[in-house]
């Protein structure tokens, strides 16, 4: 008889992916016709996650944690009742999140499923963007975007990357007890390579950002080394930079006063005729410049949740940086940078590792119970 030995959370790390951090791709290269179905077959399986976790979803330890979920429904609910909508994702969106939580909290994962999604994404971007595309970062915009993505466009490479990368991080932390600084690292350094390439600039940035706080944690000659290269290739390389910058688009003043993004924060406060509106947002009915959502993280939480959710979580932003109960600051990183140029989070697909950075207490009240694993 056959006996195959499957190493200790490894199907759980599995059944996390499947579930909370791969849906993200899935949906966003979908064609829109079959949207619904999927939302539907996501509903199935956190319905069965709940029952999966039924002795443990209403435990005392995650009270504040499911509070913060429930205001995020209350909200939902009191924006669509005033502005005449309805929308179940916006409602089962943050319960979704607190189940993938408390998985998280309660069972046991293991790292290589993570590093294995890593190299899947690479693979894959490799096969539907990189072997299409000729590797020359001053090469302008072509219909590439188009026909590779479906409904969405090449920045879904930097988006899922870094994303990804950043749970396993975050995970890492929590769960793995810091065993896989080393892969994480290399990770990061590919992702940087890969975005420069793809040139989309608020991924550049994160990506580069991250990179250099995950070897000065860990790394820091290297760390050094890498500032020293940095400075080396600008300073020969200035024309081509430059060169660069142009065909990427650079991050400053005056491009992002041209970018939708600021035209859509702009429409969003020119339309404000009322306290309502100031307190609750627009919600679905409200149509920016190129989609339903603003790539702003603090106004699609006001827009879709009222602008009381959104204080609740610079409040909480603000509480982890003055204690050192929580995560480092440093964790905050991608969460807060990508959420001046995306609304990737709240509410999304893996957004239980919002609420793990925000509510993991090292050593309290959320203990994560850890297992050893080697890189």
């Amino acid at each position: 008889m056959l006996i195959i030995k499957v190493e200790k959370g490894i199907l759980n790390s599995f059944f996390l992916i499947i579930v909370f951090v791969a849906p993200y791709i899935v949906y966003a290269k979908t064609n829109l016709n079959i949207k619904t179905f999927i939302d539907v077959i996501l509903f199935l399986m956190y319905i069965f996650v709940a029952i999966f976790l039924r002795k443990d979803i209403f435990k005392k330890k995650f009270t504040v944690v499911f509070l913060f979920a429930a205001i995020f429904v209350f909200f939902a609910i009191i924006n669509q009742l005033l502005n005449g909508y309805f929308r179940v994702y916006n409602l089962v969106a943050p319960l979704a999140a607190y189940l993938g939580f408390v998985f998280v909290a309660q069972k046991d994962l293991n790292p290589i499923p993570f590093k294995l999604l890593m190299i899947f994404n690479y693979i894959y971007f490799y096969i539907i963007y990189y072997s299409l595309n000729p590797i020359n970062f001053l090469l302008p915009e072509t219909e590439l975007n188009v026909e590779a993505f479906t409904n969405t466009s090449s920045n879904l490479i930097p988006a899922i990357l870094i994303i990804n990368l950043y749970i396993f991080d975050i995970l890492d932390t929590t769960k793995f007890q810091s065993s896989q600084k080393r892969t994480i690292t290399l990770f990061a350094i590919v992702n940087v390579i890969l975005i420069l390439l793809q040139r989309s600039r608020a991924g550049v940035l994160v990506s580069i950002i991250f990179l250099l706080i995950k070897l000065f944690e860990n790394y820091r000659k290297a760390f050094y080394l890498f500032i020293s290269l940095v400075a080396y290739l600008t300073f020969y390389f200035w024309p081509l930079l430059l060169a660069y910058s142009e065909a990427a688009g650079s991050i400053d003043t005056s491009s992002y006063s041209d970018d939708v993004r600021k035209e859509n924060i702009d429409i969003f406060f020119s339309n404000m005729d009322s306290v309502k509106d100031m307190i609750v947002g627009f919600g679905r009915n409200f149509e920016f410049m190129t989609s339903a959502v603003t790539q702003n993280l603090a106004i699609t939480i006001w827009n879709y949740y009222t602008i009381f959710p959104l204080i609740l979580v610079l409040f909480l932003i603000f509480l982890r940086t003055i204690t050192r109960k929580y995560l480092p600051l440093t964790y905050y990183s991608v969460f807060v940078l990508y959420s001046f140029f995306e609304g990737f989070f709240l509410s999304n697909y893996w957004d239980f590792i919002i609420y793990v950075l925000l509510f993991y207490t090292i050593g309290k009240s959320i203990r994560f119970e850890s297992v050893k694993y080697e890189a």
